[in-house]
């Protein structure tokens, strides 16, 4: 008896598992792989839309550095002779062609921008850009010696000047007067008694403009000034230091583009940053011309949209003189779309100041679902504070 025990109990052991007993098993297995792989799903999650914010506030931090040092140095040039400079409407020619004004519309997203441009340390165009941002306008010169404009004594061709320091051939000129017009020549070779000859290896020799020419300005008076904005360098040639009249506005695909107006680096659009929806400005005035900043402007509300301050107005010289700082508002948006609603319907730039001067972006329903950031700067006009220094 006690042997049929002992085998019984042993092939009974023998025998492992029951069916039940597996079924229990494989039941516990699955609910803890399932548990596990939600950790390490969301924990996925997690860490895809941190990196995805990390991302976008690195480009807010970038976009903004960039617009900053672009904007600090406006008027580099010509802003200390604002009364003959501001306002006036540029010709240009390059390669023997009319580059300015323009004949034909800028290239997208800048189509809505003017045609014809207007010397100016900062332009607004409010909504001007193909996504209804705003395009921001940026001139300054890069010449080593350029905060001292060159007194015209005689017209030539040659140009006679006062002086040639610091003048060197392929050197772009704007020759101003304070009338509505002025004219962008290249310097060719220099010779003495402070002669500049108008002729050389550089794409923008040229005596006549669109609306001006150099016999239009009649006798030099001591108005007549010759501003060095920086070398364009010979035909073919790469610029040394050339000036920077900027364009910056927001396209397709959420990126920031950035287009030369002097076309020096061929006139191409360039991608700056992705991941931008919207960007807005808001002009820093002196309304009392003690060099402080008294109130912000909207660039969309006469006397400073537009039209009213490229009008070539003696009003219009003083509004753009009046322009000190400017405060430009980024809306960034992740690349990373999430399960849930995790922006809220709408975003408001310039939060701080009067409602008549926020900017308000309404989501829509599928953007709602990307985290999105608001990145706001503001930059003084360092070259016309310094002009308007007493």
């Amino acid at each position: 008896m006690n042997k049929r025990r002992q085998a019984s109990f042993a092939r009974r052991h023998l025998a492992g598992f029951s069916i039940v007993e597996l079924l229990v098993a494989v039941a516990v297995g699955l609910i803890l792989t399932l548990a596990v792989t939600g950790v390490l799903l969301r924990n996925e999650g997690r860490s895809r839309d941190t990196l995805a914010v990390n991302d976008v506030n690195q480009s807010g931090a970038f976009v903004a550095y960039l617009l900053d040092s672009a904007v600090r140095s406006a008027g580099s040039g010509f802003a200390n002779r604002w009364a003959e400079t501001y306002g006036c409407r540029l010709n240009a020619s390059r390669g023997g062609s009319t580059l300015l004004p323009r004949t034909s519309a800028w290239p997208a997203p800048f189509a809505g921008f003017p045609q014809a441009v207007r010397v100016a340390p900062l332009i607004i165009g409010k909504g001007q850009s193909a996504g209804g941002s705003d395009v921001i306008a940026v001139m300054r010169g890069n010449a080593g010696i350029g905060e001292a404009p060159l007194e015209v004594l005689a017209l030539g061709p040659p140009l006679g000047l006062r002086n040639t320091i610091g003048l060197a051939a392929n050197d772009l000129l704007l020759l101003a007067d304070g009338e509505t017009d002025c004219l962008l020549m290249q310097a060719g070779a220099i010779t003495l008694p402070d002669l500049v000859a108008l002729t050389g290896t550089g794409d923008y020799h040229t005596t006549t403009g669109t609306n001006r020419s150099l016999t239009d300005f009649g006798t030099p008076t001591p108005s007549t000034v010759a501003v060095n904005l920086g070398n364009a360098g010979a035909s073919g040639g790469t610029p040394t230091t050339a000036p920077q009249f900027t364009m910056y506005a927001v396209g397709a695909n959420r990126t920031l583009f950035a287009r030369d107006m002097l076309d020096i680096d061929g006139g191409e659009v360039q991608a700056l940053a992705d991941g931008v929806v919207e960007m807005r400005a808001l002009y820093g005035l002196d309304t009392d011309s003690n060099g402080t900043l008294d109130q912000w402007g909207d660039p969309g509300v006469a006397p400073f949209d537009t039209d009213s301050l490229l009008s070539g107005t003696a009003a219009a010289v003083q509004n753009l003189n009046s322009i000190i700082a400017v405060r430009i508002g980024l809306v960034l948006r992740t690349a990373q779309r999430e399960r849930e609603v995790v922006a809220p319907e709408t975003l408001t730039l310039f939060s701080d100041l009067d409602a008549g001067l926020q900017q308000t972006r309404t989501l829509t329903t599928a953007e709602r679902n990307y985290r999105h950031r608001i990145t706001e700067v503001t930059v003084p006009l360092r070259n016309v504070l310094l002009s308007r220094a007493p």
